[in-house]
């Protein structure tokens, strides 16, 4: 009766998802900036149209947005044989850590594949947020805004090993730094000296300091921003000159005091060099304020466009140039860095196919510029843009 008993559960499993035992499953992480680039590349890959996969398939995401979600579920094919696509957002530094020292993330677990639909069902629990509903797993593939080498996460860092990734570079990723909504009207632009004290120290600064008008004295302004694990921080610090280990202050805007001292995959953090685990909440939050403060920061452009911007908040021009695309192209417009997809010199089959395949999906046609379009290069992240003309 027991044995029998063990069929039916298992039998029973089986049916409620869908053969899932017999499936690929493959598993992204890492920049939250350019998920919207990786979601669109994996759904075509599938297969996908419009909104909709190939009959038999299935999708489902977290929040309102598929393209702007922290974690989303496929099912579907790939070179004819079933495979699951699971992807969970959190940060470019962080996907590095965890895929090169094989940390766990929270995935969208097995219980919500009843919920997918060909067409796409939003509003699946957060896996990264919700306490109860997640499936720990180590992820097989990360989306990198930065180099490995711009991160500690290679060798031996603080007692652990991290692997070194096999990286391919896939396209070009824009930042822009930005002021909330109703924020001081003299703050325009930003340059590498005036991040480096706005961030550096206090995390204040006097809005004089920007404008070059005295009578702005009595007048601050506070950063606010990224937790360690962004590849956007690091990036941003590193364009900036702030350096991408050092120890910043940033205020959280809900509650408008230095953000908690926070440990992030097992490392500590003290009071102030924290913030946002999502480049999608900061934007929000950037949006949420008064004119009685006014809070800088930096983010990814699709964040930017899809949060900031409609909620009020504004870009900044970067060293006197606004931002766009024809600036980055053309060597104007220094703040972006090259996306790259990595995953272990180790990882083979199937999965790794999907990978490259998403790989080429993104270079030739998803990517918000082409890296064949750019006329310009760097050799590291926040390096010297030089022209290739």
């Amino acid at each position: 009766m027991k044995f029998k008993t063990l069929l039916l559960s298992s039998a029973v499993a089986l049916a409620l998802t869908g053969g899932a035992s017999a499936q690929t499953v493959i598993r992204f992480t890492g920049s939250t900036a350019f998920r919207t680039q990786t979601l669109t590349a994996i759904f075509k890959v599938l297969g996908g149209t419009g909104t909709t996969l190939p009959v038999g398939s299935k999708y489902g995401y977290t929040g309102s947005s598929f393209v702007g979600s922290r974690a989303a579920t496929f099912y579907g094919t790939f070179n004819a044989q079933p495979v699951i696509i699971k992807t969970s957002f959190s940060g470019s530094t962080g996907g590095i850590q965890v895929t090169a020292g094989s940390l766990s993330v929270k995935f969208i677990p097995p219980s919500a594949d009843a919920t997918l639909t060909q067409g796409g069902t939003s509003g699946i629990a957060d896996p990264t947020t919700d306490p109860t509903l997640f499936e720990n797993a180590i992820p097989d593939v990360t989306m990198m805004d930065t180099d490995q080498s711009t991160t500690p996460f290679l060798g031996t860092y603080l007692g652990s090993s991290y692997a070194t990734l096999t990286a391919t570079r896939v396209g070009i990723i824009p930042f822009v730094w930005v002021k909330s909504k109703l924020g001081a009207a003299g703050l325009t632009n930003m340059t590498n000296l005036l991040a480096q004290a706005q961030f550096i120290g206090t995390g204040r600064l006097p809005l004089a300091l920007y404008t070059g008008n005295g009578a702005d004295e009595g007048t601050e302004i506070f950063a606010t921003g990224r937790d360690f694990d962004s590849g956007t921080r690091a990036i941003s610090y590193v364009e900036s000159g702030i350096g991408a280990l050092t120890v910043t202050q940033q205020y959280d805007i809900a509650t408008g005091n230095k953000y908690p001292a926070k440990v992030i995959n097992g490392i500590s953090f003290g009071i102030g060099n924290g913030g946002e685990s999502s480049g999608g909440n900061l934007a929000t939050k950037m949006t949420t304020t008064t004119a009685a403060r006014t809070y800088v920061s930096y983010m990814g452009i699709n964040d930017y466009e899809q949060f900031a911007a409609p909620g009020g908040a504004t870009a900044l021009d970067w060293n006197g140039v606004p931002y766009s695309l024809a600036a980055i192209i053309d060597g104007r417009y220094t703040f972006w860095s090259y996306e790259n997809l990595g995953y272990r010199s180790s990882y083979a089959g199937l999965g790794k196919q999907f990978a490259d395949s998403v790989a080429t999906q993104i270079t030739n046609e998803t990517s918000l510029i082409l890296l064949s379009d750019m006329k310009v290069s760097r050799a590291v992240d926040g390096g010297r843009v030089v022209n290739d003309y």
